[in-house]
C-alpha cells in the first residue's frame, strides 16, 4: 500500500523532497565513479552547485572537494565500504569561508538485498558551529582574564595571609589577637569567593580536569572544620567528625575541587537538617606501591533525604530534579549534582545513600599523590635555596618563613636573573614564581632543565610557586620541568614541610 501511494503521488514525494531543509544527494552506486543520479534544491542552495555541476558526475569530486586530506579518506574508506555514516561533522573551505556539514549517508538495497543507491543527507550547521566557536573564544577569554586577575589578587594575598600566620604564632594581647583574627577570617573569605569563583569559571569554560598542586590535607580539612563547627552546633544539631591521622598531610591533589566538593556537601548536610546529627568522617583507604593513595571522605545526616526517583537524576546539576524541597529550604539539590561531578572529574568515586525516614549518607572516595621524596642526598653540607619571585614583599615573606633554618636563601626577582645565577651557582633548590616580567617561569624553568642536559647536570629540584590554578596553567608548570607545584597562598608549614622532604 505504500509503494502503491508513492508510485502514484510523485509529484507529492517530488515536493516533500524539495522542500526540506536538508539537503539530499542519490548516488549511483553500480557505475563507474558513482555518478550523481539526483540532488534536491536544498543540497544546491547549500553547495552553491548547479544541477548541470552535479548531474552524472563523479560522486567524490563533489562531496569530497574542499575537504583536507585525512577526513577525504577517512569519508571515502566509509563510503566503499557502504559503513552507514550518522551525523558525520564536516569543514568545508572553499575560497577560504568554511562552511560546516553535518553529513549522513545510507546505502540503499532491495528486497534481494542488491545495492540500488548511494543516499546523502547533508545539513549545514555553519551557524550553530560559528555560535559554539565564539562562545568557546569568549569562555577563553573569560578563563584567561580571570586567571590572571587571580594571580594579581591572590599573589598579595598570599603575603597578607602569610604576615598573619606569622603574627598569630607570637605572643600578642588579647585585643591583637582579637585584630589578627578578624583579619585572618576576612581574608579566608576572601580566598574562598576568589577559589570558587574560578572553579565555577573553569567548568562553563570546558576545562575539565584535575589540578593537581601541593596541598596539605589536613590544614584544608581543619579548616573547613572550624568554619562548620559553630554553624552546626549553633542549629542545635550534633557533630560527629573523625580524622585518621594515619593519613600523610602532604599530598598532591587538585585541593580547589576537594574543598569545593566538601564544601558543598557540608552545605546540604546543614541546610537539609533541623534535627539530630551530622557527621563527617575521614579515612584512610589504602597506599599503593606507586604514592598513590586512596582516601575516603563520608558525610551523613538525619535531614529531609532525597528520593529514590531523584538520585537517578542527580548528575543533571538540577534541571531535572523536582523541587520537593523548594518551599522549605529554597534550594535544589544543586550541590550534591555539583559535587558528584566534580569527584568524576578528579578520577574518584561516589555513592549516595538516602531516603526520608534517614536523612542521606554521601561517601566518595579520591585518589592523591603522596609527596615523593625528590632528593635523597645525605649530605651535611648548608643546603642553598633560590627564590625567584618579582614581589618584594612575597621575597619577605619567604625569608621570614626560613628565618630561623640551617638552609643558605638566594634571590633572583625574574626569570632570567634566576637562569644566570644558576649558571654560576649550585641549588639544592629553586622555589620558582610562574608569572614574571623580563623572563616567566615557566621560560626560566626550561633553560635551566636544557642546561643541565647540556652540562651533563643532575637535575635541581624545582617547585613551582604560582597563584593561577587552572588546569592548563598548572600543566604547563610540569611541562616546563617543575617537579610539582604549590598553589599561593603558600603558608609557612607547608613550605618548611616541603623543603624538609625534598632536602
Amino acid at each position: 500500500m505504500d509503494n502503491n501511494f508513492i508510485e502514484n503521488n510523485q509529484l507529492l514525494m517530488s515536493s516533500i523532497l524539495n522542500t526540506t531543509n536538508s539537503g539530499i544527494l542519490v548516488a549511483d552506486p553500480n557505475k563507474d565513479g558513482y555518478p550523481i543520479i539526483y540532488a534536491n534544491t536544498s543540497f544546491l542552495n547549500i553547495t552553491k552547485y548547479s544541477k548541470e555541476e552535479l548531474l552524472q558526475n563523479n560522486l567524490f569530486d563533489i562531496i569530497l572537494n574542499n575537504l583536507d586530506a585525512s577526513t577525504k579518506k577517512t569519508l571515502y574508506d566509509l563510503i566503499i565500504n557502504k559503513e552507514i555514516i550518522k551525523n558525520k561533522l564536516l569543514n568545508y573551505k572553499k575560497d577560504m569561508i568554511n562552511t560546516y556539514i553535518s553529513l549522513s549517508f545510507h546505502p540503499i538495497y532491495d528486497t534481494n538485498n542488491s545495492l540500488l543507491y548511494f543516499l546523502f543527507y547533508f545539513d549545514d550547521i555553519t551557524k550553530e558551529i560559528s555560535l559554539k566557536i565564539q562562545k568557546e573564544k569568549a569562555l577563553k577569554t573569560e578563563s584567561c582574564f580571570l586567571s590572571n586577575i587571580s594571580h594579581e589578587m591572590k599573589t598579595p594575598l598570599n603575603c597578607i595571609i602569610g604576615i598573619v600566620d606569622l603574627l598569630t604564632k607570637t605572643d600578642s594581647s588579647d585585643m591583637d589577637k582579637k585584630y589578627l583574627d578578624t583579619l585572618e577570617s576576612n581574608s579566608k573569605q576572601l580566598l574562598d569567593l576568589i577559589e570558587s569563583m574560578l572553579s565555577l569559571s573553569e567548568l562553563d569554560s570546558g576545562n575539565d580536569g584535575s589540578n593537581n598542586s601541593l596541598f596539605n590535607i589536613t590544614d584544608l580539612v581543619n579548616s573547613l572544620v572550624d568554619d562548620y563547627k559553630n554553624k552546626i552546633l549553633g542549629k542545635g544539631l550534633s557533630f560527629n567528625y573523625n580524622y585518621d591521622e594515619k593519613i600523610p598531610p602532604a599530598l598532591i591533589g587538585d585541593s580547589a575541587k576537594l574543598k569545593k566538593i566538601l564544601s558543598s556537601l557540608l552545605d546540604n548536610c546543614l541546610k537539609f537538617t533541623d534535627s539530630g546529627e551530622i557527621a563527617f568522617n575521614i579515612d584512610l583507604k589504602s597506599i599503593e606501591e606507586n604514592n598513590k593513595i586512596y582516601i575516603s571522605f563520608t558525610l551523613s545526616d538525619t535531614g529531609l533525604g532525597i528520593p529514590k526517583s531523584e538520585l537517578l537524576n542527580i548528575l543533571d546539576f538540577g534541571s531535572r530534579l523536582s523541587n520537593f524541597a523548594y518551599d522549605k529550604h529554597r534550594l535544589t539539590l544543586f550541590n550534591v549534582a555539583l559535587a558528584k561531578k566534580l569527584v568524576a572529574l578528579v578520577n574518584g568515586t561516589i555513592d549516595i545513600k538516602s531516603s526520608s525516614d534517614t536523612g542521606t549518607t554521601v561517601n566518595f572516595i579520591c585518589p592523591f599523590e603522596i609527596m615523593p621524596k625528590v632528593n635523597s642526598s645525605s649530605s651535611n653540607e648548608t643546603k642553598k635555596i633560590l627564590i625567584v619571585e618579582d614581589s618584594e614583599d612575597n621575597r619577605f615573606l619567604f625569608h621570614s618563613y626560613l628565618k630561623k633554618t640551617p638552609y643558605s636563601i638566594d634571590d633572583a626577582e625574574n626569570g632570567k636573573e634566576a637562569y644566570e645565577k644558576f649558571k654560576l651557582a649550585t641549588y639544592d633548590l629553586i622555589l620558582m614564581d610562574i608569572q614574571m616580567p623580563i623572563m616567566d617561569g615557566y621560560t626560566s624553568t626550561s633553560l635551566i632543565r636544557d642546561y643541565e642536559k647540556q652540562n651533563n647536570l643532575p637535575p635541581t629540584t624545582i617547585i613551582a610557586l604560582t597563584a593561577f590554578s587552572f588546569k592548563e596553567d598548572l600543566d604547563k608548570a610540569i611541562e616546563a620541568g617543575c617537579n610539582f607545584t604549590l598553589t599561593k597562598p603558600v603558608k609557612k608549614a607547608m613550605l618548611l614541610e616541603t623543603i624538609t622532604n625534598v632536602l
